[in-house]
């Protein structure tokens, strides 16, 4: 009886929130998270540029944790309770609600390969649940990095709901982004606020080569299992960043190429995983050797 009391007040309060199912396997042994959220999720911008928010979004939430940043209007509220999971910003009237979901753990994200059934169970949570309508369902990329988007309306109770929502594949890590408002809410807020959206440690250009070069690093199976074993270390945090490119320096233009640098920031120091050198059109990469001052080429 305790526990049917517990569990009728915590669906009291957030009644307004539900849940898609998604099995993810980890090492043959299914565990169960809530990735697609139905009234709390997000909209990736369709340019996929981050653009500085207006001025009236001043108050920034920034999630050490869960590695990224966002931007909201002062009177929007937050709720980043253990209670939840994902990080949900809504509006006053409760019209309009954004939220951020990291999921971590599924070894199949640490493939290239990998990726593809998992976007798969992904669209399938969609056809399973009869109160969605999808208008678009597409692969995107956002920043280089591979994406899914989904754009349609659900219903929840007697509403009907427009949401937009975004999966994105960053290494061992997927950021679940979605946006759900009501037919008369105003929806260039919520684009404002998405459009803020940041990955802390993946140092995203306007460059849509710099992005590629970042993106081609990271698919690299040490890379990603560097980036799984420090999520799972919880002691530093993981970075990708470029260092050096052609725009940056155009003394590279006539050989052009991105040194992309994988490192680890500790709260006193930062310790460097790897270097990396990326041709054109990605079809070249080389790994720093430090001890001998050479760049060896890697067989991708």
């Amino acid at each position: 009886m305790k526990e049917e009391k517990n569990m009728a007040k915590k669906k009291n309060s957030y009644e307004h929130y539900h849940f898609i199912t998604w099995i993810l396997v980890l090492a043959g042994i299914a565990t169960f998270a809530y990735l697609f959220l139905k009234i709390v999720n997000f909209v990736i911008p369709k340019d996929g540029l981050v653009k500085p928010p207006d001025d009236i979004y001043q108050t920034e939430y920034s999630s050490d944790k869960s590695g990224y940043s966002i931007s909201y209007p002062k009177d929007w509220m937050t709720d980043t309770s253990q209670t939840t999971p994902a990080d949900i910003i809504k509006s006053p009237d409760g019209n309009m609600n954004v939220a951020v979901q990291q999921l971590v753990g599924d070894k199949r994200l640490l493939s290239r390969t990998g990726i593809i059934p998992v976007m798969k169970e992904i669209k399938d949570s969609y056809a399973i649940d009869k109160n969605y309508t999808l208008d678009t369902f597409e692969d995107k990329i956002w920043y280089g990095l591979p994406s899914l988007h989904a754009v349609g309306t659900f219903k929840d109770k007697d509403a009907v709901w427009d949401f937009e929502e975004s999966a994105i594949f960053f290494g061992s890590e997927i950021y679940n982004l979605r946006a759900n408002w009501k037919n008369d809410s105003d929806v260039a807020v919520i684009q404002s606020i998405i459009s803020s959206f940041k990955l802390n440690g993946y140092d995203s250009r306007d460059e849509e080569e710099a992005n590629e070069a970042l993106a081609s690093v990271l698919e690299l199976s040490e890379v990603r299992n560097f980036q799984k074993d420090v999520f799972e270390n919880n002691q530093s945090k993981f970075s990708i960043s470029v260092e050096s490119s052609p725009v940056d320096e155009p003394q590279l233009a006539q050989e052009p190429y991105y040194v992309i640098a994988v490192a680890e920031f500790f709260p006193d120091h930062r310790t460097t995983f790897n270097r990396y050198r990326v041709g054109k059109n990605n079809e070249k990469i080389y790994r720093y050797d430090a001890v001998n001052d050479s760049w060896d080429r890697l067989e991708l």
